[in-house]
């Protein structure tokens, strides 16, 4: 009895220790300019014409005939930097990828997924006005 109360003790010990690791390197997971990332990526699926991302999208998966315009938000410092997003085509139709008023992806005013299945990273970094493409 007692050599079975020692093991659920020390097994309990184990695992309070585990949580409070993962616990602390979730909350560790941070860039430099302060901005906390989860350790999840979330999934959003864009059917229609247009879609404007917000900070929880992530993964972006667009499947639509037509053409989609995929309207980014403002690149600055703040909640967005840092921030990726993995835009996906799926679908027949044309992505086109439209940041926000005159910030550009790469230089460029807008950029274009025109070959299905191809997918691109674009990046806010930290310093920036830009989005890039990564």
């Amino acid at each position: 009895m007692i050599r079975e109360l020692r093991f659920s003790i020390s097994a309990l010990l184990w695992i309070s220790i585990f949580a409070g690791v993962a616990s602390l390197l979730h909350t560790v997971i941070a860039g430099a300019s302060g901005s906390t990332y989860s350790s999840e990526r979330r999934t959003t699926s864009v059917t229609g014409t247009t879609a404007t991302l917000t900070f929880t999208d992530d993964i972006v998966l667009v499947s639509n005939p037509a053409t989609v315009t995929i309207s980014l938000p403002v690149c600055a410092p703040g909640p967005y930097s840092d921030k990726v997003y993995s835009i996906k085509k799926t679908g027949d139709g044309n992505v086109l990828i439209d940041p926000n008023a005159s910030e550009t992806i790469d230089g460029a005013a807008t950029k274009t997924i025109a070959t299905k299945w191809s997918s691109l990273d674009i990046i806010c970094t930290a310093d920036q006005t830009a989005w890039f493409i990564n």
